[in-house]
């Protein structure tokens, strides 16, 4: 090296084989997505505090439902307020109970994401159909629970089904992102 000269300066790794780094216009539009989801998920927590009948209705109806389903299948149902008596086990079905906050999660992504209306539209339609009926099939899987293991309720009701739950949510979000693909960019 000659005096006075400055040292040499390492390049920059390049980035991975066939990988580009993300550009702005990109950056932007995910931080955009998450900005619209952040506020549609505060805007629906505010409006489920102001108007509780939203609640009430999802309760009401996840209660109706599951009857509908044991009757279907001649099982031995009741109800008496919030609780649903299936089998001769008893279970109370509260907000948390019921599909209206992983609906609403799916919903504010679809919105948030930018797509055609008529798309989002069939997408708000199918997700909140498959979440009521995930739901019920997971309140249903609960009762042999209570019934033969009520010791692992608490664990598998928390912990299990809700993390599943979110799962199932983030599926139908992907899901539906791969299906409104052009049918030319996916080959």
């Amino acid at each position: 090296m000659k005096r006075g000269s400055s040292p040499p300066v390492a390049a920059a790794p390049a980035p991975a084989e066939g990988r580009k780094p993300p550009r702005r216009a990109e950056v932007r539009a995910v931080l955009g997505f998450l900005a619209r989801f952040a506020g549609g998920w505060i805007s629906i927590l505010m409006l489920l505090a102001f108007v509780p009948a939203i609640e009430h209705w999802a309760v009401r109806n996840t209660i109706s439902s599951l009857l509908f389903i044991t009757r279907l299948f001649r099982l031995g149902s009741s109800t008496g307020g919030a609780s649903v008596t299936i089998g001769g086990v008893s279970i109370e079905i509260v907000p948390d109970c019921t599909p209206l906050m992983p609906t609403a999660a799916l919903w504010i992504a679809i919105a948030a994401f930018p797509a055609p209306w008529r798309w989002r539209l069939a997408g708000l339609a199918a997700g909140a159909f498959v979440l009521w009926l995930y739901n019920l099939a997971r309140i249903l899987a609960l009762i042999p629970v209570l019934e033969h293991r009520p010791q692992l309720f608490d664990f598998i009701h928390v912990y299990l089904w809700q993390t599943v739950t979110l799962l199932v949510v983030f599926a139908l979000f992907l899901l539906w992102l791969r299906l409104q693909q052009p049918r030319a960019a996916r080959a």
